[in-house]
Formats: C-alpha cells, structure tokens, sequence
C-alpha cells in the first residue's frame, strides 16, 4: 500500500510517504490554517502544496491531518478544497486523531497538544470529544501562546512601572536583542507563533518564580480539560501527550508528575504525530499490531535519521 499522510499545523505542514520499499519525508516551514489567513494567501499554499503533492508522490491514499477542523463549516471548507484535485483518495481527520493514534494504533485513549495551541481528545468505542481548543482569540488556556502572552504581559508591566522592574526584564530584552526602547514595537510586530515562539526563553529560565507560576497556571487547565475528557468518555484511559512545548523537559516532567499525583495514568511522548496519520489506512485495513508496531518503528528511526525534529 502506498500511502501519503499530510500534517497541516499553523506554523508548518508535514509530509510523510512510504510503500512498503521506500520512506520520503518533507517539510514545509508555513502553515495553512484557513481562518488566520487571507483568502489569497490560502489559495497560494494550498495550490502549491498540491503542486508537490501530486508531482512528487505516487499513492494510493492520502491521510490529511488538519489543525482547526473545529466546526463543520470546517470540515465543509476542506473537503470542497480536496475533492478539486483528489477526490475518493484522501482521508481527512482532526490533527489531534493522528497524534493519538501515533500512541494509540487506534486503540481507545486520550492525547493532550500543547503547542502554539492546545487541545485534549479522547476516542473510547464509537465516543470521542475534544476539550479546551477554541484558538488563540477565545480559548488555548493551556497552550504556549497563552504562557507567552501571560510573560510578556508581566514584562509590560514592568516597563510601565505597574511591576518592579527585576533581572528577568533585563535578561529578556538582552535574549531578544532590543534595547528597551524597542520593546512595544518589537511586541506589536509579532504573530501569534512568534508569540508562542517565546516560550523557548521561558524554558531556558524555568527556574524562575515567575515563569514557574505561569507554567503551573498551564498545567492546571490542561488537567482540567483532561478531566473533561475523561467525564464525557466516561473511563479513565491513559493520557498522551504532544507538542512543541514539551520540547521543553522541565515542562514535560512536571506536566506528568502532575498527572500522576493526581491518579491518572500517562502514557506516551508523541514526537511525531504525523506517523499516526500515515498508520490510520493500515489500521482501517486490518493489519495486525504487530505489524503496525514494527511499522510505526521504522517510520520513526526514518525521521530521526532525517534530523527534521529537534
């Protein structure tokens, strides 16, 4: 079988193909979410990663893993986009499935994404919810955007004297290279990922008070959207887990210390979730769990041998 599996996030888009003989894997360092880009700009991504798809790949299915599919307008919106070019050849899932199913083969269980967003999911039999998604504007509570955004709202107030000004404020003008009179145009300038962006100071000072309170503010949301997960479902499955910020291993030990103080069992680091996506037509397909674990083996010594994720 020859499959392709797409993983299309805000900040970039994988792609990962194998046929049985061969593994090809690819990144684009530009994401593709429809409702934070210009109708223009859209339609130029997505035509050129098209393009490439359908030049470079022979397949026989294509695993599209999409961020944002939050609504069915959503779900409408890409479908219309995908049946333009591969109609009846593509499977099209919530990015959050691929990542559970990375740690799951498709077996019941919950994943929790902290990235520049964030999201809980939980299948159990034909059940499956999401929990504290929502985007940057009403919602990502626990989510390396909001920590970033609660840092630097404590950096403003030290600028504007409402705060003591302490060594962490010099500390942070220095990493990012301004001088102090730079830093509200600086602020203004970025996005939402470069905003995410900065929780790599955060983790390289986590020792800090005040960095440490905003990562256990995170850690309490996250439980709580884990919670209400898990209420819905109605069964207390082991808990998952992917992101860029668990790049970040204080983070990441205390985000399961967390939950295991707290009686839930923690299951897998999912480094690369894309690998879930490309396994979901071989789990459709009845392929043996053995098969799909030796498999899912390879997949992930390709990537790494590829030095993509760091």
């Amino acid at each position: 079988m020859r499959v392709l599996a797409v993983d299309i996030g805000g900040s970039k888009i994988d792609i990962l193909y194998h046929d049985g003989f061969k593994t090809l894997f690819k990144r684009f360092s530009w994401g593709l979410k429809h409702r934070d880009l210009s109708k223009s700009v859209f339609n130029n991504r997505f035509n050129k990663l098209m393009k490439h798809i359908l030049a470079e790949y022979a397949f026989d299915q294509v695993v599209f893993s999409v961020a944002g599919l939050d609504s069915h307008e959503d779900w409408i919106f890409w479908r219309g986009k995908l049946d333009q070019h591969i109609k009846d050849r593509y499977i099209l899932v919530h990015d959050v499935k691929a990542a559970l199913y990375t740690a799951t083969l498709g077996l019941d269980g919950i994943v929790v994404i902290i990235g520049t967003g964030c999201n809980v999911y939980g299948e159990y039999g034909d059940r499956a919810y999401y929990s504290g998604d929502w985007g940057w504007r009403y919602g990502d509570d626990f989510s390396g955007y909001r920590a970033s955004r609660d840092f630097i709202n404590i950096i403003l107030r030290m600028y504007d004297g409402r705060r003591r000004k302490l060594k962490l404020y010099d500390t942070f003008l220095e990493y990012i290279g301004i001088e102090e009179g730079e830093l509200i145009p600086y602020l203004y300038s970025l996005s939402v990922e470069d905003i995410a962006g900065l929780t790599g100071f955060m983790c390289r000072y986590y020792s800090s008070r005040i960095i440490k309170s905003i990562f256990n503010k995170l850690l309490e949301e996250a439980y709580n959207a884990i919670l209400a997960v898990v209420r819905r479902i109605g069964s207390n499955l082991s808990v998952n887990y992917t992101g860029g910020l668990f790049r970040c291993a204080q983070f990441r030990q205390d985000f399961v210390n967390y939950l295991c103080n707290r009686g839930l069992e923690v299951g897998e680091y999912v480094k690369y979730p894309i690998v879930g996506g490309l396994l979901i037509p071989y789990i459709e397909a009845g392929y043996t769990r053995e098969y799909l674990v030796s498999l899912k083996e390879d997949l992930i010594s390709y990537i790494e041998s590829m030095g993509e994720y760091i």
